[in-house]
């Protein structure tokens, strides 16, 4: 692929993914405080870290080819925008569950 000089755009959408992906990996910490021993924690974690090795993949097929990262993140976001806008449609908004300050 035909490559512009100067400064690129591949280090730093690949550092800010990295850095995603150790957020989601912070929420995978809350298994090891359930008291299991290793081998009933190691389910868990893997379960919990299916997102992060999800994300890795695509960063490293975005790093390979660029088209297939540009439709994977695009896709990726208006996923994730259509299935919170859904589940926000869903929510009950009864002024009974209101906070008091609206």
């Amino acid at each position: 692929m035909w490559k512009r000089p100067g400064r690129s755009w591949d280090g730093r959408i690949g550092g800010l993914t990295i850095l995603y992906v150790l957020f989601l990996g912070l929420f995978a910490l809350n298994v090891f405080g359930e008291g299991h021993t290793f081998w009933q924690t190691l389910v868990p974690l893997l379960m919990h870290l299916i997102p992060n090795v999800l994300v890795l993949a695509l960063l490293l097929l975005a790093w390979r080819w660029e088209w297939i990262g540009a439709v994977a993140f695009a896709g990726s976001g208006l996923f994730y925008i259509i299935w919170a806008w859904a589940n926000f449609i869903s929510l009950p908004m009864s002024s009974s569950r209101a906070p008091s300050s609206w």
